[in-house]
């Protein structure tokens, strides 16, 4: 019964504890694409707003805020896209071990009670 229980904890921890730090990462990296996006709002607001004489440079800083924000999508939906298939792979990679330790637990289990019978039976 301990065996199982440490399986059980081993796999749920390292499975939990991996989860929540790509959750994480993920999080951190779609908070820097909103800043960005806000960055960019501002730019286009502020190309909009400006007068004749400035109008060129507010252009030049939004269309430099437009590609810098398609390139952090661009980088954003390949690091998801990666984040989920670890992900998955992690999960699978765990599901394994968890079911390889569970047959070693079960044949111990099974050799323990084999043993307990041959013990009955030398005694009868």
């Amino acid at each position: 019964m301990t065996s199982i229980a440490v399986n059980d904890m081993n796999t749920l921890g390292l499975g939990l504890d991996l989860d929540s730090r790509y959750l994480e990462a993920e999080k951190e990296m779609l908070f820097r694409r909103t800043c960005k996006l806000v960055e960019l709002e501002n730019a286009r607001k502020n190309a909009e707003r400006a007068k004749p004489v400035k109008k060129n440079a507010m252009e030049e800083v939004k269309k430099a805020a437009e590609g810098e924000f398609e390139q952090i999508c661009k980088v954003a939906k390949q690091e998801i896209v990666q984040l989920n298939q670890e992900r998955v792979e992690m999960l699978q990679k765990n599901l394994i071990q968890w079911c390889e330790q569970q047959l070693q637990t079960a044949k111990e289990g099974a050799d323990a009670y084999n043993q307990h019978l041959q013990a009955f039976i030398a005694m009868a």
